[in-house]
């Protein structure tokens, strides 16, 4: 059974990109305008130049490195804040309004803000930084909440000190859930960072590589860089999706270990 369902699962992924690349071919053929919507070789050999041009990796590297750091700010500040809010009421009551207002600013608010404060090459990871804190707070916090009240019951019985109860007894329940918030949050990372660099105009990055394509009418080019970021993000998630097996397969070793 559970090699059938890995089959399916290999398989359906598969069926519906065929359905998407489909698609795509048929409309662009019907509607018969590269600029509109560009075909599918033309989009390919736009791919091929965009691959072959002198900063295509430093583009990659620029937009991929701001997103690294966006996230990992984000993500230590959510599971710090998440972390004292669940220990201390009081903070937690203060992070209920600040999220609030993090959430309500409008995305656009937070990027004109970064363009006067900040270069073109820091704005985009503050805006990241911004605006995905508040929802991997959010989802850091109902992991937390999640962890079985027994334990942390006969945690404060015996007075275990803090650092000691989050490394061995809420990291461990709590693995599972941030891997998968992590895994969801990576993708909207790139997507925001790219959004910024387009309107930050950051230098040598994918946004204003898009952008760039956007107004000289290349829709080739657009949809090679659009095509690339897609495939940045998939290749982000399958590298954590591995390193979560890895995590878990040398936790069930160490287990077997000491039995």
């Amino acid at each position: 059974m559970s090699k059938k369902l890995n089959i399916w699962s290999i398989i359906y992924p598969f069926a519906a990109l065929l359905f998407i690349v489909a698609a795509w071919g048929i409309t662009a053929k019907i509607i018969g305008q590269e600029i509109i919507l560009p075909t599918i070789s033309s989009t390919l050999k736009s791919m091929l130049n965009v691959f072959c041009e002198d900063k295509f990796f430093l583009r990659i590297g620029s937009s991929l490195s701001r997103c690294l750091i966006a996230f990992s700010i984000s993500f230590i500040l959510a599971i710090i804040f998440a972390l004292l809010s669940k220990l201390v009421n009081p903070i937690r009551q203060v992070m209920k309004v600040f999220v609030l207002v993090l959430r309500a600013v409008p995305t656009m608010s937070f990027i004109l803000f970064a363009l006067i404060w900040l270069s073109s090459f820091n704005a985009p990871i503050l805006v990241a930084s911004i605006v995905l804190f508040p929802i991997m707070y959010g989802s850091i916090l109902t992991s937390i909440e999640s962890v079985d009240s027994n334990l942390i019951e006969m945690a404060q019985s015996y007075k275990i000190p803090i650092l000691k109860q989050v490394r061995y007894m809420y990291l461990p329940q709590m693995q599972s859930q941030i891997f998968s918030i992590v895994r969801s949050n990576i993708s909207f990372s790139i997507k925001l960072i790219i959004a910024a660099e387009v309107l930050a105009q950051t230098r040598d990055s994918i946004g204003v590589s898009m952008n760039n394509a956007r107004l000289y009418f290349e829709m080739g080019d657009l949809f090679a860089w659009t095509i690339i970021a897609v495939v940045l993000a998939s290749i982000m998630e399958a590298v954590l999706y591995l390193i979560e097996l890895i995590v878990r397969k040398l936790q069930r070793r160490g287990v077997n270990e000491n039995k």
